[in-house]
């Protein structure tokens, strides 16, 4: 089982079998191989490795990530490949930009590299760096190369000299990732995390910052893209969870222990309208029976859609998931 990051993305990569400049021909020349006949990864491997004079380990150990954890393709109980939708759509519209989010959603250090570019040029040395102090175990920088090669091919990174700086491409990736205040993950086991003492203890008072911050670290174990006081129009969401970057919310969150549940509900139902959002309002006790009274009455259109939730359910859940993680990891899973 391949190394997952915490929330998910995979830690390892590899070249294509081919010149960066050959990138998108050599990827697209896979994909058509995959949709044109049946053909399992072991055959996919042997025919490049003839083709290119490379050795099977060598090919197999660049395909699997490039094609299986890329969401590209996915292989059958048979062992036979077949393209995702994503494959499908990258292999119709040659669109670069679609291969670069593939690789941001699911290959741990490619949203990192953007976004440290973003703050200016960088050698392979000060990635490395950058990398330790997020709490990478790589013994040497090959996997920055081997991601930079993933990026550099398909259009977002140039190299000047010993210096790699974004393109005008990579400049748009690394800005939609912080305009939605997308962060780097940093590799910090779960384990060694201690919980604020307000989430261990059951006794504890409700509080919104830290029901916030459990909502944004369960949606990350969940591998979505998470996002706090998000725009909508006028207002701002408490919690979002998105699939891609630059998507709709898929669910919206309002944690509300006191104050305007009007506008709460207010907020969660334009999401709904617009976006189609799954709506979330997080709430006590205490106000529960107020928010259940408004959904019946001036919210009647969401009492089938808006799911009202114990704040205490929330802590819950993330100490369950947090826990069911780290057991993932022990078993292999």
């Amino acid at each position: 089982m391949p190394e997952e990051s915490p929330s998910g993305r995979m830690m390892s990569s590899w070249p294509l079998p081919c010149h960066i400049n050959e990138y998108p021909k050599m990827l697209f020349e896979l994909l058509h191989k995959v949709k044109s006949r049946p053909i399992t990864l072991k055959q996919l491997t042997s025919q490049v490795a003839k083709e290119r004079g490379l050795s099977e380990k060598w090919v197999i150990n660049s395909l699997r990530p490039g094609l299986i954890y890329t969401g590209l393709a996915e292989i059958d109980k048979d062992g036979v490949l077949h393209l995702t939708e994503l494959g499908e759509q990258v292999l119709r519209t040659r669109d670069y930009k679609l291969v670069i989010q593939s690789l941001i959603e699911r290959i741990w250090g490619i949203r990192e590299i953007l976004l440290l570019l973003q703050n200016g040029s960088m050698t392979i040395t000060d990635l490395y760096a950058n990398f330790k102090k997020l709490g990478s175990t790589w013994e040497k920088p090959h996997q920055i190369e081997f991601r930079l090669r993933w990026l550099r091919g398909f259009g977002a990174v140039r190299r000047r000299e010993r210096h790699y700086e974004l393109t005008e491409l990579g400049k748009q990736l690394a800005d939609s990732l912080r305009s939605f205040r997308i962060e780097m993950e940093p590799l910090v086991r779960e384990e060694t995390r201690e919980e604020p003492q307000e989430m261990q203890e059951e006794d504890s008072e409700p509080d919104h910052d830290l029901i916030k911050r459990g909502l944004l670290d369960i949606g990350r174990i969940e591998g979505y893209y998470v996002l706090e006081e998000y725009p909508m129009n006028r207002f701002r969401l408490d919690v979002v969870w998105k699939r891609v970057p630059t998507g709709n919310p898929v669910k919206v969150f309002e944690v509300q222990i006191k104050g305007n549940f009007y506008e709460a509900l207010a907020k969660l139902k334009h999401a709904w309208d617009i976006w189609n959002s799954q709506i979330f309002l997080v709430t006590t006790e205490e106000f529960e029976s107020q928010a259940r009274w408004l959904v019946e009455g001036s919210f009647h259109e969401i009492k089938e859609i808006i799911k009202i939730i114990n704040w205490r359910n929330i802590r819950r859940y993330g100490k369950l998931i947090k826990k069911l993680q780290r057991l993932r990891r022990e078993l292999g899973f």
